[in-house]
């Protein structure tokens, strides 16, 4: 595999190479996930392993233990962002009568895609 092609992986795994206005949507991801934050019941950096990076972000539903819960999970190639911009559909959800489990992955390690 060429340098060319691998640069074209990364180039193809990056969103803010590919989204028209991505600044400015990350920036609204941001305000939302702010407004999430200050306005609904929650725990932040909730454990599930013994690595800081195994953290979730929990907003309970106010309707109870018997909610549905929606987990967010960015399972993909992330080059960039944080849990900080990733609660941006949690007070809609938790409004609509669901809870929310927001676990933003760790970071791809630079050059991630070009060890493949």
């Amino acid at each position: 595999m060429g340098a060319d092609h691998l640069s074209q992986v990364e180039r193809d795994y990056s969103p803010s190479t590919l989204v028209p206005a991505y600044e400015a949507i990350i920036r609204e991801y941001g305000r939302r996930s702010r407004r999430a934050h200050l306005l609904l019941d929650g725990e932040r950096e909730v454990a599930y392993g013994p690595s800081p990076a195994e953290r979730l972000d929990l907003f309970p539903a106010a309707g109870g233990d018997r909610a549905p819960l929606l987990a967010y999970v960015h399972g993909g190639y992330w080059q960039e962002l944080d849990r900080d911009v990733s609660a941006f559909a949690a007070r809609d959800l938790v409004h609509a009568g669901a809870a929310v489990a927001v676990d933003p992955r760790a970071l791809a390690r630079p050059g991630a895609c070009a060890a493949s």
